[in-house]
């Protein structure tokens, strides 16, 4: 028995659901192996394989050309050798972007059981044919009940044989170039292109015809048709890289069922596609047709309408390959409420669901410039999320915007970025760039004078609501007024613009670039000049004006978006590819541009491959910073004690980088590599910066330490100075360490920032007890210079007086001064005894006071002759070490002379 509950697969990975429908489910079961036959005939005519096992499968149809396949199949059946039993009942199926189908039947059908067939037979459940549609060739005529059956009304149809049950599948093909007929470029590219185009043609036998650079082609089957978006895509792609001799040229193609269509020179506008903006290289086809391709082509969405995906809505498609699978990674942000809409691009917000005068951005305060940081905050399938919800609100209530952009919700964060894409042309950055004080982007717009009392502020604040054919004449009374004011010429070309007088608003805001300041605000009314350009359609005009913004302020790195974008509506999104990498590098916040900005819509698929390049690339990346940054971390802690405060703050920037990390964005994904960046430089820079004051601290700790040694040498008494010197030790031996270390190597690094306290407090407290050894040895040699004095005076003394008195006896006598020698006779021992005291108190006195004054210079002059003795000793012991070296290396020649000598006579 073969089960169809075998092939029953509940809540497969769909991914994002492209398409539900309704339709028919074909089940055919066979012995042994399947015919080729089957499965092309089923193909041919419209089926979707959903699943298969080796004896039966499962198919589902769109349309009615279900039944004339089995008709088909029955028929080759009647005269070639074929069992098969086929079942057809209603079926839904829900295709996702995954290309993985799941279908929708009731239960009991899934729990059939058949026996294996041995002929050819067709089965409906019930009567399931339209019945607004009438089959020729097939009639029903119930069937008898089969074990393993459905509970139901059974039928089979009844076949004329004579008739051929051709398909109804049917598609037309439209290609038409980008760009104008009257440029040479268009010329050239265009001829060389189709001439690859027609030997593709010729290749697969296709007809085609050519009417105002619209080539036609009829495909009659489905197999024609992926042939032909086959060969086309590869074409594009070999072109692209070079592979085809031919240049590329972009084109857009629609394909369209043949129905109600007329292949004549009319196909074009009969088919309601604004060739202007589809896609270039992919082709755009209903998402039926996209389906019934099958697994090589990968379907794109493409939001011509807003609501429900059905048969007929539209799509595009590519070739499946890796670059795909890298693109699926990255939704298209732009919600499809605001995409969608029958006017042109809004001049304000470049959305198409309202007009200029009604943009919704009228009503809004300038944001912060935390915006975008708080969008950087929010991870893909966040931003995702609120997309989501944005439709889903507008879906419901389209008037619901107004409320959306003024909450501080997710939906309201990502309406108001959606929104601030293009804050430069809108009308609530005129009082911005009216105040501006700089004259260089981006700092300037921080910079903002007062608002001054012309009445062209109540102006601007009340004309929106206005009829604006009054505001144009109150705006000319005011230009008679202020004639020098470029303030009143840059709000009239907003009052022109609206009016649809584009050509008054370029003149205003010429009028208003020449009268500004010079710089960023003269650069703002060009750049207006180029937005007017682009919102006209008129691309290469607006690039070029675009380039003459970036003459004027060559930093503003939105004009250079702005050209990107310009590209990507011309339809030569190849243009503008280029400019994505340089673009996010430099400011990483357009990355979340291009993806929420509505008016890339035509080059969505594009842009979103190209930025898949660079998400994959930052996601690895970003995985390998956050393995760096724990790497950092770890070699910090190597190099740094763990209270250091440059420590603790680097290791603060690794944890925030580090949850930046996890953030699903390609903003903190940049942040994190920058960053990471950033703290090396900084690393590195604050080791290199603390090596060269360790080395300076460490220079001046060993002068303060000489210092030291030379003091306490002159100590007179070395044994009071035991733990003086050993701490006196340990430092030297410390200081000596490190300065012989490589102080770039961790270990040392560390160890000196250890040292570096340590020494400190051990030198501050030698330099204390210092000062008491300065103080006992200062004094002690004051002691021994006072003395010294002392004994040579009184000894000098006491030599006059034992000199003197006997003198004064002798020559008195002689003399007649009998009275002196008579006293000096009767008193000689006392007068000697007093003259003693007095010579020792004089000559004590005198020799302190003579100290006092001359105890630093005999000091400085002691320390100088000890010190010369010193070193002329150190030299001498350094020269006789000198000298014992060269005696030592002279004997270590003479050795190895001797023993080559001697090598040499054993070999002789």
């Amino acid at each position: 028995m073969i089960s169809l509950k075998s092939m029953q697969v509940t809540n497969p990975e769909l991914g994002e659901t492209i398409l539900e429908s309704h339709g028919f489910c074909l089940w055919i079961t066979w012995p042994g192996k399947v015919n080729p036959v089957i499965e092309q005939t089923l193909a041919d005519y419209g089926g979707l394989k959903v699943r298969s096992e080796e004896t039966q499968a499962l198919w589902f149809f769109f349309t009615v050309d279900v039944f004339l396949a089995s008709a088909k199949l029955e028929v080759w059946a009647k005269f070639n050798q074929l069992a098969a039993n086929i079942q057809i009942f209603k079926a839904d199926i829900i295709c996702g972007s995954s290309g993985k189908h799941e279908v929708k039947m009731p239960q009991d059908i899934w729990n059939q059981n058949i026996e294996l067939p041995s002929k050819f037979e067709v089965f409906l459940l019930g009567n399931i044919m339209p019945q607004d549609i009438t089959l020729a060739g097939i009639a029903l005529r119930p069937a008898p009940q089969r074990k393993g059956f459905a509970a139901g009304e059974w039928l089979q149809p009844q076949i004329d044989q004579r008739l051929p049950y051709k398909s109804t599948l049917g598609w037309f093909a439209v290609l038409r170039p980008v760009g104008s007929p009257l440029d040479k470029s268009f010329q050239i590219g265009w001829r060389d292109f189709y001439s690859k185009l027609e030997e593709v043609l010729q290749r697969n036998k296709l007809r085609f015809t050519i009417h105002d650079n619209y080539l036609m082609i009829p495909l009659e089957s489905l197999r024609q048709l992926r042939q032909w978006c086959r060969d086309y895509l590869n074409l594009v792609v070999k072109s692209k890289s070079g592979e085809e001799e031919s240049k590329y040229w972009p084109c857009v193609l629609g394909i369209a069922d043949k129905k109600k269509l007329h292949f004549n020179n009319e196909l074009p506008a009969e088919m309601h596609l604004d060739w202007n903006q589809l896609m270039p290289d992919y082709p755009h086809l209903s998402l039926r047709d996209g389906v019934l391709l099958g697994d090589e082509f990968q379907v794109h969405e493409v939001r011509f309408a807003h609501g429900r995906r059905t048969l007929d809505a539209w799509c595009n498609i590519s070739l499946v390959g890796d670059d795909e699978e890298e693109a699926g990674a990255l939704p298209n942000l732009s919600p499809s409420s605001l995409v969608y809409g029958d006017n042109t691009y809004c001049f304000y917000c470049g959305q198409r669901s309202h007009i200029s005068a009604q943009c919704p951005s009228k009503g809004l305060e300038p944001p912060s410039s935390d915006i975008w940081t708080t969008l950087a905050g929010f991870d893909i399938a966040t931003m995702k999320k609120g997309v989501s919800e944005i439709d889903h609100k507008l879906k419901e209530n389209r008037d619901a915007l107004h409320d959306l952009l003024k909450s501080g919700d997710l939906t309201g964060v990502m309406a108001n970025a959606i929104f601030s894409i293009a804050l430069t042309a809108q009308q609530r950055s005129i009082p911005i760039y009216w105040r501006l004080r700089g004259k260089q982007y981006p700092k300037s717009p921080d910079d903002l004078t007062p608002e001054d009392d012309s009445p062209i502020w109540n102006m601007l604040r009340g004309y929106n609501g206005r009829d604006l054919s009054i505001v144009d004449k109150e705006l000319q009374n005011f230009q008679v007024r202020f004639p020098r004011d470029y303030r009143v010429f840059s709000l009239h070309g907003f009052v022109a613009m609206e009016r649809g007088d584009f050509a008054k608003a370029e003149q205003y805001w010429r009028q208003a670039h020449l009268l500004s300041h010079p710089g960023l605000m003269q650069g703002w009314h060009l750049f207006l000049v180029a937005r007017l350009a682009e919102y006209q359609g008129k691309y290469a005009d607006a690039i070029s004006k675009y380039d003459k913004v970036l003459e004027v302020t060559p930093a503003w790195r939105e004009v250079e978006y702005r050209k990107l974008v310009c590209y990507v509506k011309s339809g030569f999104s190849d243009k503008a590819l280029p400019m994505i990498g340089p673009l996010i590098t430099i400011e990483p916040k357009f990355f979340n541009w291009l993806l929420l900005d509505p008016e890339l819509e035509r080059g969505y698929t594009s842009v979103l491959r190209a930025l898949a390049v660079y998400w994959t690339d930052v996601s690895v990346q970003v995985q390998q910073e956050k393995i760096a940054l724990g790497g950092l971390a770890f070699e910090m802690n190597n190099w740094f004690m763990p209270e250091n405060e440059f420590l603790l703050d680097m290791l603060k920037r690794i944890d925030n980088f580090r949850q930046l990390a996890d953030v699903n964005n390609f903003v903190p994904y940049q942040m994190v590599i920058l960053g990471r960046q950033r703290l090396e430089r900084d690393f590195q820079v604050k080791i290199m910066t603390e090596i060269k004051n360790f080395k300076a601290v460490f220079s001046g700790y060993l002068g303060r330490l000489a210092h030291i040694r030379d003091e306490a040498a002159w100590f007179p008494f070395p044994k009071l100075l035991v733990d003086f010197n050993r701490n006196y030790n340990l430092s030297a031996a410390n200081l000596t360490w490190v300065t012989h270390n490589n102080m770039h190597v961790a270990e040392v690094f560390k160890k000196a920032q250890e040292l570096i306290e340590q020494e400190e407090e051990r030198i501050d407290s030698m330099e204390k007890r210092l000062r008491v050894l300065r103080i006992v040895r200062d004094g002690t040699l004051f002691s021994l210079i006072v003395a010294k004095k002392f004994l040579w005076m009184e000894v000098v003394g006491l030599a006059l007086v034992l000199l003197v008195l006997p003198l004064t006896l002798y020559y008195g006598n002689k003399v007649g001064l009998t009275w002196v020698s008579e006293t000096l006779s009767e008193q000689q021992w006392a007068i000697q005894k007093a003259a003693i005291i007095v010579i020792t108190f004089a000559s004590l006195t005198i020799a302190a006071f003579w100290t006092v004054l001359r105890f630093e210079p005999i000091r400085e002059k002691l320390f100088s002759k000890a010190k010369v003795k010193a070193e002329a000793k150190a030299h001498e012991r350094t020269k006789m070490i000198e000298q014992h070296q060269q005696a030592a290396r002279r004997r270590k020649q003479q050795a190895a002379q001797r023993k080559k000598l001697q090598s040499s006579r054993e070999k002789q």
